[in-house]
């Protein structure tokens, strides 16, 4: 992991300052990257894109069906295993639960691409008030394949009985956090 050298004086110069960022965010970013919106593209359904509460860029999941959106990705040489929390808000002011599942597959040069898998499942308890940013645990200690291109599907299971949130959700990014 990179460290950053506190003990060391810099002039005021750009190339200092810019030494400085770069060895820093390479320090943060070993252990956990966040997939944010854009990065994310249409997978399933018609979830559309939407700006929440003029603040954030949201991918809006349906209440009445399944939609998803995915990333393809690698990870670092290091990773072992991986978390998935999903970042997301309610668009309204509505008690109720939202069911989420995580799906995915691994493929390498030359290999066959397989269906995806569920990695995790969840029901979450919308807050209740609008605008709310909740962060849910979904994956615990998915097993990264070193060298393989890994694609993650979330998916708002929206017509699920366990999902009684009636509106809208806002997925605003993906977690992956570094388990080992």
């Amino acid at each position: 992991m990179a460290t950053l050298d506190a003990s060391r004086t810099t002039d005021d110069s750009a190339n200092d300052h810019v030494s400085d960022h770069n060895v820093l965010a390479a320090a943060f970013n070993t252990q956990s990257r966040l997939i944010a919106t854009p990065e994310l593209s249409l997978f399933q359904g018609a979830p559309s894109l939407a700006i929440q509460n003029s603040s954030a860029q949201v991918w809006a999941l349906d209440a009445a069906s399944t939609e998803s959106v995915a990333v393809s990705l690698e990870f670092p040489a290091d990773w072992g295993n991986f978390h998935v929390d999903l970042i997301w808000t309610t668009t309204v002011s509505a008690a109720g639960n939202v069911r989420f599942q995580v799906l995915g597959t691994t493929f390498g040069d030359g290999e066959t691409l397989a269906a995806h898998t569920i990695l995790g499942s969840l029901t979450a308890a919308a807050p209740g008030t609008l605008n709310v940013v909740e962060v849910s645990r979904i994956v615990t200690s998915q097993a990264v394949i070193a060298g393989e291109t890994q694609v993650l599907q979330v998916a708002r299971l929206g017509a699920d009985v366990l999902d009684t949130y009636a509106s809208d959700i806002g997925l605003i990014g993906v977690r992956l956090t570094k388990a080992a």
